[in-house]
């Protein structure tokens, strides 16, 4: 079953109540489609898969026209969703800058997708606050997710890159989370993007609790 983004936010909520984890895919090969959502339904599992602005081009093959990859993708998904109705699959935009604006509407009007993330973290804050909200606000009038981001985490995904690592700061989160109204929030806490092995890495987990705990109850 594809998710719609209430049935999504319903596994998000459980998840928290109940303190496990949601794994995102990134996908873009119908081989590893098929073979994730058997195996969410082979545990009885909802899951998530997400699909980068890297990957919509490399679907769309020589034309690289991303709104015909994400096309390709999204009906990958519903298609083998459709045939194992136990398990909730969602499809989420993963990282998109805002330079792809545009991309992120057509995928929400289009129905290709259950949530999407616009990654303005780069911007000053009131920045990232504006350009957030603006997608929120067409994002949520199809009912579909949004999720966001304040600071920097270290290394290298699609087109996001940063050689430095900015940790959240938890009053700042609170402002962005309520001037947005965003569904989902990433914050810094010390991951990395891409291959971590042998890097220094030190999670900030009290960071997550601090944070999660004054939007609560804020």
């Amino acid at each position: 079953m594809f998710l719609s983004g209430s049935q999504l936010k319903e596994v998000f909520l459980k998840a928290k109540k109940q303190r496990f984890g949601i794994i995102a895919s990134n996908v873009v090969f119908d081989s590893q489609i098929r073979a994730i959502i058997q195996g969410y339904n082979s545990v009885g599992s909802d899951g998530l898969m997400q699909m980068s602005s890297g990957a919509c081009k490399y679907a769309a093959g020589e034309s690289q026209d991303m709104e015909a990859g994400a096309r390709l993708i999204s009906t990958m998904i519903q298609t083998f969703a459709a045939q194992f109705p136990k398990s909730g699959i969602g499809l989420h935009i993963d990282h998109a800058t805002p330079n792809y604006f545009d991309f992120i509407v057509f995928c929400i009007e289009n129905k290709l997708v259950t949530s999407v993330m616009i990654d303005a973290s780069k911007e000053n804050l009131a920045e990232n606050i504006r350009i957030t909200k603006e997608v929120v606000d067409v994002a949520h009038r199809h009912g579909i997710l949004v999720e966001g981001e304040i600071g920097h985490i270290k290394g290298t995904e699609d087109e996001i890159v940063s050689d430095t690592e900015l940790y959240t700061h938890p009053e700042e989160a609170l402002e962005f989370v309520h001037k947005t109204n965003v569904d989902l929030f990433a914050a810094s806490v010390g991951t990395n993007h891409g291959v971590s092995k042998g890097e220094n890495i030190v999670l900030r987990l009290d960071l997550v609790k601090e944070i999660d705990d004054l939007v609560d109850q804020a």
